[in-house]
């Protein structure tokens, strides 16, 4: 099967830099990203195009939010709660410290007046939505996304240098403990990768395990 060419978007600088970066943090949704360029992109376009990008745009940003709440130990949002979409993005804006950025704002419009299933999902039965209904929101949807995986990406290299810090405490004082609780939440990445790494090759628990054990606890 021949291999579809990359969009031309990618041309551009800004959004390379955006796709390359999301290619290596969610590299099993890169095609989402692609496909949301090409359809576009494409002439004559889909005549339901502006759904198919909408459905395309949905994906990407439920996966954006999967993969900060892993990073940063937050729960998934309980379904049906009353503005349950906005206060996690609000939530996840604040864990990243991009709460006040102009680019990441847009996420909370994506989460509330201009979500993408108002456009995915037909209205009635009348024809399909325009397509400039998505052209201009798609631009802002990317640079929402650049603004977010920059701040993934120094969120994650800030995950690594503390994981290699106290991994490498044999035995930890209290205030250590304590450092490692607010450094560490208990289902973040950042505690996954810290035990992992604190017992590799052991087959009895380890001073590290226990350290973090105790952090997590309670």
């Amino acid at each position: 099967m021949a291999q579809r060419k990359l969009p031309k978007a990618l041309a551009d600088r800004a959004n390379d830099e955006v796709f390359e970066r999301f290619r290596r943090l969610l590299p099993g949704m890169s095609a989402y990203l692609l496909d949301g360029w090409d359809l576009l992109e494409e002439e004559p376009p889909h005549r339901t195009m502006a759904h198919l990008v909408a459905h395309v745009a949905r994906e990407i940003e439920s996966g954006l939010r999967d993969v900060v709440r892993g990073l940063v130990g937050r729960r998934p949002k309980r379904e049906g709660e009353e503005n349950g979409h906005l206060k996690e993005v609000e939530a996840l804006l604040a864990d990243l410290g991009l709460s006040k950025h102009p680019d990441a704002d847009s996420w909370r419009t994506f989460a509330t007046k201009e979500n993408w299933s108002r456009v995915a999902h037909r209205k009635d039965l009348g024809a399909p939505r325009a397509h400039q209904l998505v052209t201009e929101r798609w631009q802002r949807f990317v640079a929402m996304l650049r603004a977010v995986l920059d701040a993934v990406d120094a969120k994650f290299l800030e995950v690594v240098r503390t994981v290699e810090q106290y991994a490498a405490i044999e035995v930890p004082t209290k205030k250590q403990i304590k450092e490692l609780k607010a450094c560490l939440p208990p289902e973040s990445i950042a505690a996954d990768r810290f035990l992992k790494k604190a017992t590799a090759g052991c087959a009895a628990p380890t001073s590290r395990e226990r350290l973090l054990r105790r952090a997590t606890r309670g």
